[in-house]
């Protein structure tokens, strides 16, 4: 005896969406054997997870100086002479760090053109 309608059609879309899932899987698998091996790269072959690692590391001691200079500078009177010429320091040191950032992550591109 045939099954109803909306058991037939519910059967068929199960099948349908183990067999997307299955097929979804396989190509993740496939994607995670190439970036393990190296095929995959974000920035091409010459930029290394090092060099990655070393600009997320600039980030975020570029973050934390962002922090704590914030928290130096609340120590001064707001618009004193003292704390405009300490947040004139703090600015130069944040630009400092921003800089030598910025000239990290072009060096990254540079070894792909």
């Amino acid at each position: 005896r045939p099954l109803p309608p909306q058991l037939s059609s519910r059967n068929l879309t199960v099948k349908r969406d183990v067999t997307d899932v299955r097929r979804m899987e396989t190509a993740l698998l496939h994607l995670l054997e190439d970036f393990h091996s190296g095929k995959l790269r974000a920035f091409g072959k010459d930029c290394s997870m090092e060099q990655m690692t070393g600009i997320r590391e600039q980030q975020e001691r570029l973050a934390r100086l962002h922090f704590e200079l914030g928290a130096q500078q609340e120590l001064f009177t707001p618009l004193s002479e003292e704390g405009l010429r300490q947040g004139a320091d703090n600015m130069s040191a944040l630009m400092a760090s921003l800089e030598r950032l910025s000239e990290s992550i072009e060096r990254l591109h540079s070894f792909n053109s």
